[in-house]
């Protein structure tokens, strides 16, 4: 039987578990911002795919793709998975790096602790292919807007492809606290 709230009963009237799923109307809408999501739960993602082809040379890095979230809780962590077709030719290796920070268009920032590389094993002038992906999980502390940056690095002299084939992605979630 449904709960008839007025003015003689009043709201401070309505007993736990009166209204239960089956009393809200379908279409009835909930804030987003109402909503408790379980620790561990995906709340959002941002990604980015580049597939254009770079070229560098010495011990330079190439700032490559970049993604931005803004955390909705400080407890909130960051799963970055990130990928890169890398090459070099001559001698020297070619890494992948990952920094994150509130700033974006630089390779600023903390750095992922560990990187993917493609090492030139004592070889001259041949190319070296590989690919180069790892996933890391941050903890910003922060909600501000925090960039995720993907950095192609080369060691030693010759020349360094960053995406040498296929494409280059970054995936960013939040992850709930």
């Amino acid at each position: 039987m449904p709960t008839e709230i007025s003015g003689s009963t009043g709201v401070n009237k309505i007993q736990d578990n009166t209204i239960v799923n089956a009393d809200i109307n379908s279409s009835a809408a909930i804030a987003g911002s109402k909503l408790v999501m379980p620790t561990g739960s995906v709340l959002q993602v941002a990604a980015a795919v580049d597939t254009t082809r770079v070229t560098f040379t010495g011990t330079n890095d190439y700032l490559g793709l970049q993604t931005v979230l803004t955390p909705s809780s400080t407890s909130n962590k960051i799963l970055v998975m990130a990928s890169a077709g890398l090459s070099s030719s001559g001698t020297g290796r070619v890494e992948m790096k990952c920094y994150y920070g509130t700033t974006g268009g630089d390779n600023s920032g903390s750095q992922a602790t560990g990187t993917a590389q493609v090492a030139q094993p004592n070889a001259v002038n041949t190319a070296n292919l590989g690919h180069a992906s790892f996933s890391w999980l941050i903890s910003p502390n922060s909600t501000s807007p925090i960039y995720v940056k993907l950095v192609g690095h080369k060691h030693d002299s010759g020349t360094g492809y960053y995406n040498y084939w296929g494409s280059a992605s970054i995936v960013a979630m939040e992850i709930a606290g």
